[in-house]
C-alpha cells in the first residue's frame, strides 16, 4: 500500500500542468460560470442536433459534405459535441484538459530530447493571442484535438526511436491521421515535424529517420481520398488551390497574406499584450474581479514553486531553437496556395509550439552559466504567465459584450420579422445598417474576431434559427460602409431582397423599400413614403447615406 507521501512524490512532476489547466480554466471563466456562444457556435451546436435523429445526422453529413473536409471535426460537432448545448462551459471545460494535456506530450518528448524548460508549456497554452483557437469552441473542437493528436503521435513516434517496437510506430503513424482529419494545418506541422525530429535528436537510427518520411505519404493519402469526395459545402469556398505563378501572385496575393501574417503575430499580438493587459486590468476594477486576480496570483505562486529543476545539464539548445524555428512558419504553408487566404487569429495556433520551443530554447542560450537557466526559466514562466492570464480578461468580457448584443438585436429582428408576417424560410431579407460588432471598445478588430453573428448571412440566419427554434428566412445584414463591395455587390443591391428593414437612428427597425433613382443609387422610403435614407454607389462599393 502506497503511503500519502509517495503519491505526491509519483505525481510532483503533473503539479505544474495541473495548476496551467486550472490557469486556463480560469481565463475562460474569469466572468463566472458561462461560455459565451459567437458566431458559429448557435448552428454548430444547437441547429444540426435540434429535433434530429441519428439518421438524420448521417443525412446531413452527406448533404453538406462534411467528409469531404475536416471529417472528424464535422461528425464530432454531430455526434459528440452538440451533445452539450444544454451545459455548454463543460465543452471548453474539456478542451482545457485536452490542450493541457498535448502540452505535456510535448513538452514530455523536448524535455527529455533537449532539456526544454518551464517556459516552453506557459507559452504554449497561455498567450492570449491563442485565445480564439482555445476558447471559441466552433474553432477550438478543431484546433485543440488536431494539436493533441499530433503531440500523441510525436510522443509514440520518440517511444519507437527508443524500443523499436512495432506497436509504437503503429500508434505514431495512425495518431497523425487523426490529426489531419480534424484540422489541415496539422498536415504540414507534422510532416516536418517527424524528420526534422529525427535528424535534430542524437542517437537515431537510419531506420527511424526513414520511418519518419511515412506521415508524408500518409498525408499525400489522405488528400487523395478527400479529393475523391464531392466537394463541401462547408468549406468548399476556402478549398480552391492558387498557383505560384505569374505577377498577380507575387504583387498582390502573397504581400496581401503576408500582411495578414503581420497583423496576427506582430500588431495583435502586441496589441493583446499591451492594450489588452491595460484593458483587462481596467475590467478587474470595474466589473469586481477581484476573486479571479486573487485566484490567479495563487495560481502563479503555486505554478512558480511546483516547478522542479531538471538535475540534468541543459542539452541540444541550438538543436531545439532550430526545430522550433522550423515549426513557427510550417503551419502557414497552406495559406501559401489557397485561394482565399483567410488567416486568423485562431490560425496561429499550430505555431505556439515551435515559438513555445524556440523562445525556451533562447532563454537557454542567452545563459551564461546553464546550470542556472532552469531558475530563470522558473521564473520568466510564471511573470508570462500572470502577464497571458491578466490579459484573457478583456478578451472574456468581449466575448460577453458580443453575446448581449447578440440577444438583443436576436430578439429585436425576430420579433419584428414575426409581427410583419414575413417569418417565412422561403424569403430573404435584408436589413439596413446592421454592423458587423457594437463594442464600444476592443483591444484589436480583425477579420471576424470577436465578432457578432450580424456579421454575415449565414451566422445571423443560424442565430435567428437558434432563438425561434424552428427554420428561419435567410437575413443580411447590411452594414453602412461599405454595405457590399464588387464581388457581393449582385446579392447584396437593396433591391433584391423580399423584405427590406433599416436599423435607424435611434434602434428601431423599420420596414422600408428601395426605390432605384437611377444607376447605382437608391432611395430609401418608409411606409408611410417618407425618404429616411439613400444607397449610393461608389467604383461597384455600396454606402448607405443618411439624410
Amino acid at each position: 500500500m502506497h503511503s500519502i507521501p509517495d503519491w505526491i512524490k509519483k505525481t510532483k512532476p503533473a503539479l505544474p500542468f495541473f495548476f496551467l489547466f486550472l490557469c486556463t480554466v480560469l481565463c475562460f471563466f474569469s466572468y463566472g460560470w458561462e461560455y459565451y456562444p459567437q458566431l458559429d457556435d448557435f448552428i454548430q451546436y444547437h441547429n444540426y442536433e435540434f429535433g434530429a435523429s441519428i439518421s438524420d445526422f448521417w443525412k446531413l453529413a452527406e448533404s453538406l459534405g462534411m467528409l469531404s473536409a475536416r471529417p472528424l471535426a464535422g461528425l464530432s460537432d454531430l455526434f459528440v459535441w452538440s451533445w452539450f448545448w444544454g451545459c455548454l462551459p463543460l465543452i471548453p471545460l474539456i478542451l482545457a484538459a485536452l490542450h493541457t494535456a498535448s502540452c505535456g506530450l510535448f513538452y514530455t518528448v523536448f524535455h527529455r530530447r533537449f532539456s526544454s524548460g518551464w517556459l516552453f508549456p506557459v507559452l504554449f497554452l497561455l498567450p492570449p493571442l491563442g485565445l480564439e483557437a482555445s476558447y471559441w469552441i466552433s474553432a477550438a473542437t478543431r484546433i485543440i484535438p488536431a494539436v493533441f493528436f499530433s503531440g500523441l503521435g510525436l510522443f509514440f513516434f520518440d517511444r519507437y526511436l527508443d524500443s523499436g517496437k512495432a506497436a509504437s510506430l503503429a500508434a505514431s503513424l495512425l495518431f497523425p491521421l487523426l490529426s489531419f482529419c480534424y484540422y489541415e494545418q496539422a498536415i504540414p506541422f507534422t510532416v516536418l515535424l517527424y524528420p526534422a525530429f529525427a535528424l535534430l535528436c542524437r542517437n537515431v537510427s537510419l531506420k527511424g529517420r526513414l520511418w519518419s518520411a511515412v506521415p508524408a505519404g500518409i498525408a499525400l493519402l489522405y488528400l487523395f481520398c478527400l479529393s475523391l469526395l464531392p466537394e463541401s459545402a462547408l468549406y468548399g469556398d476556402r478549398s480552391g488551390l492558387v498557383q505560384p505563378f505569374g505577377n498577380w501572385y507575387w504583387t498582390v496575393f502573397l504581400p496581401d497574406l503576408l500582411s495578414q501574417l503581420k497583423s496576427v503575430f506582430l500588431e495583435g499580438n502586441f496589441a493583446l499584450l499591451t492594450r489588452g493587459l491595460w484593458r483587462s486590468l481596467s475590467y478587474i476594477i470595474t466589473d469586481g474581479l477581484w476573486l479571479f486576480a486573487l485566484l490567479i496570483l495563487i495560481l502563479v505562486v503555486l505554478l512558480f514553486f511546483s516547478m522542479r529543476d531538471s538535475k540534468k545539464e541543459s542539452s541540444a539548445p541550438g538543436r531545439s531553437l532550430i526545430l522550433g524555428l522550423l515549426l513557427i512558419p510550417t503551419p502557414w504553408l497552406p495559406f501559401f496556395v489557397l485561394e482565399n487566404p483567410w488567416f486568423s487569429f485562431r490560425c496561429a495556433a499550430f505555431s505556439f509550439c515551435g515559438i513555445a520551443l524556440a523562445a525556451d530554447s533562447l532563454l537557454r542560450l542567452a545563459s551564461e552559466r546553464r546550470r542556472r537557466w532552469l531558475p530563470v526559466s522558473r521564473a520568466a514562466a510564471a511573470g508570462l504567465a500572470l502577464v497571458f492570464c491578466l490579459c484573457s480578461v478583456a478578451e472574456l468580457h468581449d466575448y460577453r459584450e458580443t453575446a448581449s448584443d447578440d440577444l438583443r438585436f436576436g430578439e429585436q429582428i425576430l420579433s419584428t420579422l414575426q409581427e410583419d408576417g414575413v417569418w417565412d424560410p422561403g424569403l430573404r431579407i435584408g436589413i439596413l445598417n446592421l454592423e458587423p460588432s457594437y463594442l464600444e471598445d476592443s483591444t484589436y478588430t480583425y477579420h471576424e474576431h470577436i465578432h457578432g453573428v450580424t456579421e454575415s448571412e449565414w451566422a445571423l440566419t443560424g442565430y435567428l434559427t437558434c432563438l425561434a427554434e424552428k427554420p428561419a428566412p435567410s437575413v443580411a445584414p447590411l452594414p453602412s460602409s461599405p454595405m457590399y463591395r464588387a464581388w457581393n455587390r449582385s446579392v447584396m443591391l437593396p433591391d433584391t431582397f423580399d423584405a427590406l428593414y433599416l436599423l435607424d437612428q435611434n434602434g428601431d427597425l423599420i420596414r422600408v423599400t428601395a426605390v432605384l433613382m437611377e444607376d447605382g443609387f437608391w432611395e430609401l422610403t418608409d411606409q408611410s413614403g417618407q425618404t429616411v435614407g439613400s444607397v449610393r454607389e461608389t467604383d461597384g462599393i455600396g454606402f448607405l447615406i443618411f439624410p
